[in-house]
């Protein structure tokens, strides 16, 4: 490093980090400190490339799914090879299905990217295709259309402007390859979930590709932003008839179905809560949490007077009652 000016520096400085490696194989952060260094010192260097793969490497096992993204999106040859355009892909994938991350700051990281990295012309339809899945709406309007097809200019009117009665049409071929349709799907998805005059159009959408493989939860989803309300609550049961242990899955059909606003479902809602607790150790922190969210759907379904019967009941004979839990019984109870 004293000598980082010299010709072969970065060369000799990534030949010690591997024997380095070899030697100590506890000290997992600090070899990550000396990659960032290594590629802050010497960033146009034929050993930065290398070194930022490892230290992709080293990021995506910790879980750094945000900063392995960003730090993979610059290493790549002039011009770069297709499987170096397949690792850039797959580590926004992973970010992409990370519940962890928000998509506010999934954004941000792509932004960051397309301001600071150079993208090459071979990667520009990787990050056309990247920016229309996770860009904000605003920031999407500013990038202009890039030369995209038609499919992608709808999608991209439906993501900026929010509007109606939009029809997005087929997917092209490049969208039903790999991973990208799915990633889509959830902008999409998540779109309509901040903007309700667009689910209808969104779930029309989604429903009609063939070529997408929606999950249980987000196809009910859509089949209720379409007004399929049977179809929708079938889906669930055959979904948790599939697995009647798995208290999660009644949890999420419970939550999404506490949502609506038609009565049919909302008391499907209480069924399925009911399913929970049922599963559930009685006087638990989880028992209570599903005992109340019964409570609170019965209310917003109009069944006032059942949910004051239950309430009153549950305040005399559940176990495990504290102040709190107390209380939130009581107002269930007025």
């Amino acid at each position: 490093m004293i000598h980082a000016a010299s010709k072969k520096a970065s060369n000799a400085n990534l030949q010690a980090l591997i024997l380095l490696s070899k030697v100590d194989t506890t000290d997992f952060h600090r070899m990550q400190d000396y990659l960032q260094e290594h590629l802050a010192t010497w960033p146009k260097s034929d050993s930065a490339r290398e070194a930022g793969v490892w230290l992709y490497k080293l990021k995506r096992d910790s879980g750094e799914l945000k900063e392995a993204a960003f730090i993979i999106s610059g290493t790549y040859s002039h011009p770069p090879l297709a499987k170096e355009i397949k690792r850039i892909e797959d580590a926004w994938h992973e970010l992409i299905a990370d519940p962890r991350v928000s998509w506010a700051s999934k954004s941000e990281c792509l932004k960051q990217v397309l301001a600071d990295k150079d993208v090459p012309t071979l990667l520009h339809e990787s990050f056309r295709k990247l920016s229309l899945v996770m860009l904000q709406s605003n920031d999407l309007q500013t990038l202009g259309a890039q030369r995209a097809d038609v499919f992608e200019n709808a999608v991209r009117q439906l993501l900026i402007n929010g509007t109606k009665d939009l029809h997005l049409g087929e997917p092209t071929e490049k969208w039903k390859t790999s991973f990208w349709l799915s990633d889509l799907s959830l902008r999409l998805l998540d779109q309509a979930d901040q903007k309700p005059p667009v689910r209808e159009t969104v779930a029309q959408a989604l429903l009609s590709w063939d070529s997408l493989d929606l999950g249980p939860i987000e196809k009910a989803k859509c089949l209720i932003w379409t007004k399929q309300y049977k179809q929708a609550n079938q889906l669930l049961e055959d979904w948790i008839r599939l697995d009647p242990a798995d208290i999660k899955r009644a949890t999420l059909s419970a939550e999404l179905l506490a949502l609506c606003e038609e009565q049919e479902l909302l008391l499907r809602s209480v069924d399925f809560w009911t399913m929970v607790s049922t599963g559930l150790p009685k006087g638990s922190a989880q028992w209570h949490e599903a005992k109340l969210a019964s409570l609170k759907v019965l209310r917003k379904a109009g069944k006032q007077d059942a949910a004051k019967k239950q309430a009153n009941y549950l305040l005399l004979t559940a176990p495990g009652l504290t102040d709190v839990l107390r209380s939130e019984y009581q107002k269930c109870a007025e």
